[in-house]
């Protein structure tokens, strides 16, 4: 593939150097297509489609790493920061809410815990004293 993809890249008038290859293997509609995301030495990325039988390549488009990028000034970088910590303080509060009402709820099955035992413990006692008699 690496040869393939360096030939196609000359005919094309690209000039950089491939550097790391990732391909992924597909079959799609019966046939295998070779899918081949590619670092080039100018920081470019290399997205081609090479048919595995016939050793074309179906589509090459290249990208610079920079369209990747997100462009941002310095106030919308401030806005999503503070809007991650107040997400993050919501959180928190939510949590707090949460382990609240956990809390809550252990003690009042704690409270059932008890009343069930003495109630248990009555009916035991009322089952000795029957047995006595």
């Amino acid at each position: 593939m690496y040869g393939i993809l360096e030939d196609e890249m000359k005919n094309r008038s690209m000039t950089e150097d491939i550097k790391k290859i990732i391909a992924i293997l597909q079959n799609i509609d019966g046939k295998k297509i070779w899918n081949l995301s590619c670092v080039l030495s100018g920081m470019g990325i290399l997205n081609a489609h090479v048919e595995d039988e016939t050793r074309t390549v179906l589509k090459m488009e290249k990208k610079s790493l920079l369209d990747f990028v997100q462009k941002m000034s310095p106030e919308q970088y401030k806005a999503k920061i503070n809007s991650g910590n107040e997400e993050h303080a919501a959180d928190e509060n939510n949590t707090e809410e949460k382990m609240k009402k956990l809390v809550d709820l252990e003690k009042a099955i704690e409270k059932e815990k008890i009343s069930l035992l003495k109630e248990e413990k009555k009916v035991n006692s009322k089952k000795v004293a029957k047995t006595k008699k």
